[in-house]
């Protein structure tokens, strides 16, 4: 598992502190906004969007990956075949009632 750790705002102005285990309560605009924050800081790499239904995101973070989904409902298998290659489901977080983040080692 990744050990970073990020302090930030997001666009309303409320503050909040990214780690892996971190609980984000808002929209997928605020998970897109601190993980260009990460990056823009050198911290974090973003990678290409993940077509899912409901949208998702890869960022490179301390060369682990982390994978956001904001989905209605998680499918844990369909969400295994987007993995890339070689890569390992390490931990999922239920985030919100409709927000899942999975950390991949």
């Amino acid at each position: 598992m990744a050990t970073w750790s990020y302090e930030g705002f997001d666009s309303g102005g409320h503050s909040y502190l990214v780690t892996p285990y971190s609980r984000q309560e808002d929209s997928m605009l605020i998970q897109f906004e601190w993980a260009k924050q990460l990056q823009n800081a050198g911290i974090a790499e973003i990678a290409q969007p993940v077509n899912t239904v409901g949208g998702g995101s890869v960022a490179k973070i301390d060369g682990a990956q982390q994978l956001v989904f904001m989905l209605p409902q998680f499918d844990e298998r369909r969400a295994g075949e987007l993995l890339t290659e070689g890569g390992q489901l390490a931990h999922i977080h239920d985030v919100s009632m409709v927000g899942y983040q999975m950390f991949l080692t």
